[in-house]
């Protein structure tokens, strides 16, 4: 179930990234989970976004490795992954090893350790024992991203 959104405009901006979100809190709700990400360039670009398919594709489904199998697809463009809830360990090795520049998300591991099993391993953890350094932001329409924890 993955989709190809429109094009956004032509500068990557804090704004953008709030638009990129709440595109990938709609795309999680449409699905049914609290999980979902987009695969995006440097001019604010949608290049891939899924949900979590994990019930139909295995464990290892995330919704981050779903847009993330689809990066050598974008070879010369800087990528950046955006998703609703911090990436666990799995998926935050994957974007240093596609070699995102920067990962944006809303709610954090700790957060969605209140709704589910997770492993207590924080995504700028990873970053940092990693030989890459990329920015990592947190709280993007957080509220917004556990409303989909509690209605799941």
């Amino acid at each position: 179930m993955i989709t190809k959104p429109a094009v956004l405009s032509s500068t990557f901006m804090t704004f953008q990234v709030a638009s990129i979100m709440q595109q990938c809190i709609d795309i999680a709700r449409a699905h049914h989970t609290p999980f979902g990400a987009a695969l995006v360039n440097e001019a604010g670009k949608v290049l891939v976004m899924a949900p979590n398919t994990t019930k139909i594709d295995g464990s290892t489904a995330h919704a981050e490795m779903n847009v993330l199998k689809d990066a050598n697809k974008y070879p010369g463009e800087q990528l950046f992954l955006i998703t609703t809830c911090e990436p666990c360990p799995m998926c935050a090795g994957a974007a240093l090893w596609t070699k995102v520049k920067g990962i944006y998300f809303g709610a954090s591991i700790e957060d969605a350790s209140q709704f589910m099993k997770q492993i207590d391993i924080s995504c700028q953890q990873v970053v940092d024992a990693s030989w890459v350094n990329i920015p990592v932001v947190s709280g993007i329409l957080k509220e917004e991203c556990l409303e989909l924890f509690r209605n799941r």
